[in-house]
């Protein structure tokens, strides 16, 4: 169980660590997320 799970994270670390653009967009994304739910609210 344990060994399934470390591998999975160091997958996961390998995609981010390699593609940080992926990342990045996933980051903006949410920002623009959090950003309509603020503007929902009010």
């Amino acid at each position: 169980m344990i060994r399934i799970v470390l591998s999975v994270s160091t997958l996961i670390y390998r995609v981010f660590f390699f593609s940080p653009f992926l990342f990045i967009l996933i980051f903006f994304a949410h920002l623009k997320f959090s950003f309509q739910l603020l503007v929902l609210k009010f």
